[in-house]
C-alpha cells in the first residue's frame, strides 16, 4: 500500500476531515486560512477531505430522496442545516464503514509467470506459498486480504501452499477448480486434460456441481468440457519427481507419454495412430530427447524415425 493510500485512510485523519467538512457547511463563516493551512499541511489531508466530501454528497442525495412531507414543511435554512448535519454524520459513517476498509486493505498482489520450453522457475508468494513452475507454463497468481489463488492457463505447476484456514487457496485450471487450505499438490493443464496429484494434505477438485476430495497419493484425471473423471493411486513421491529430472508413468498411454515429453523439447514427437494406445509404466530420465525415445524402444514395440526436424514413433517391425 502506498503512503498516501494508507495515511489518508487513518481514522484520526478522516475524523479531522469530517470535522472540517462540518465547519464549512454549518452556515457560519469558515476560517479559510486555517482550513487552507490544514490542507497544505499534508497531501493526505486533501485526499481524506475529498473522500469525506464525496461520501457526504452521496449521503445528502440519499437523505433528500428519503425526504417526507413533514420534513419538507420545515424552514428552508433549518432543513438545509439538518441535511448538512445528516450528510456529515453519514459522511463520517460512510468514510469509516465504506471508504476506510478498502483503503486499509492491502492491494492485491498479481503475479504473472510464463516459462519457455525447457525452463523451470520457483516463485515465492507474499503469503509464503511456493510455486514450482514447470516447462512451457503460463499462470497468474493473485493474493489479497480475502483470497488466494492461481489461474493456470497451460502447463504444470507444483504448489506448496502455506496453511491459512481463513483464506483457502484456489487453482483454476480450465473448468476445474482446485481448493486447499495448505498442502503440496501438482496441477497439469495440457491439450484439454486436467490432472491433479496430491503429495500432502487434502485437496478438493470441483467441476460444476460435482466435487471430489483427494488425499495423498490420489491422482485425478479429467477433460475440460466433461464432468467425468478418473481417480487412481500412485506414490506421493512421484508428484515431485519432475523436479528431480524424472518423468514417472503408470499405465499411461503412449499418446500421454509423448504429450508430456513434448512440453520439454522444442522438437516435437508424433506417435503413429497404431501405437498411440500402447501402455507404458516406468521412469524416464529427462536428458537427451532421442535417448529418452530409445529407452521407450526397449520397453515397447515402437521404433523412432527421424525426418528432418521431426521425430516419429511407429510400430516396430522387429517386435
Amino acid at each position: 500500500m502506498t503512503r498516501h493510500a494508507a495515511e489518508k485512510s487513518d481514522p484520526a485523519r478522516l475524523e479531522g476531515a469530517a470535522a472540517w467538512h462540518a465547519r464549512l457547511h454549518d452556515g457560519h463563516a469558515p476560517d479559510w486560512a486555517a482550513f487552507t493551512a490544514w490542507l497544505e499541511e499534508d497531501p493526505c489531508n486533501r485526499l481524506a477531505f475529498d473522500a469525506v466530501d464525496m461520501a457526504a454528497a452521496e449521503a445528502t442525495e440519499a437523505w433528500e430522496q428519503r425526504g417526507s412531507a413533514p420534513e419538507a414543511r420545515l424552514p428552508v435554512g433549518f432543513a438545509r442545516r439538518a441535511a448538512f448535519a445528516a450528510s456529515v454524520l453519514a459522511a463520517a459513517g460512510l468514510a469509516l464503514a465504506v471508504i476506510l476498509p478498502p483503503l486499509l486493505r492491502a492491494p492485491a498482489e498479481v503475479l504473472r509467470v510464463a516459462t519457455t520450453v525447457g525452463e523451470q522457475r520457483d516463485v515465492t508468494l507474499a503469503d509464503g506459498s511456493v510455486l514450482h513452475v514447470n516447462t512451457a507454463t503460463s499462470l497468474t497468481a493473485t493474493l489479497d486480504g480475502d483470497s488466494r489463488g492461481v489461474r493456470l492457463d497451460k502447463g504444470e505447476v507444483l504448489l506448496e501452499v502455506a496453511r491459512d484456514p481463513k483464506r483457502p487457496f484456489h487453482v483454476m485450471a480450465g473448468d476445474r477448480e482446485v481448493t486447499v487450505v495448505g498442502t503440496t499438490f501438482n496441477v497439469v493443464r495440457d491439450a484439454g486434460a486436467v490432472n491433479v496429484s496430491v503429495a500432502e494434505g487434502i485437496v478438493q477438485v470441483q467441476s460444476g456441481a460435482a466435487a471430489v476430495r483427494l488425499q495423498p497419493g490420489d491422482r485425478y484425471r479429467g477433460r475440460e468440457g466433461s464432468p467425468a473423471y478418473a481417480l487412481t493411486k500412485s506414490d506421493p513421491a512421484a508428484v515431485t519427481a519432475w523436479r528431480e529430472g524424472q518423468l514417472i508413468f503408470e499405465e499411461a498411454s503412449l499418446a500421454d507419454v509423448v504429450s508430456t515429453m513434448n512440453r520439454y523439447f522444442e522438437r516435437q514427437i508424433t506417435p503413429a495412430p497404431e501405437v498411440r494406445n500402447l501402455r507404458f509404466s516406468g521412469v524416464l530420465k529427462m536428458d537427451d530427447q532421442v535417448l529418452m525415445l530409445r529407452r521407450l524402444e526397449a520397453f515397447l514395440p515402437v521404433a523412432v524415425r527421424e525426418s528432418g526436424n521431426e521425430l516419429h514413433l511407429e510400430r516396430s517391425t522387429s517386435k
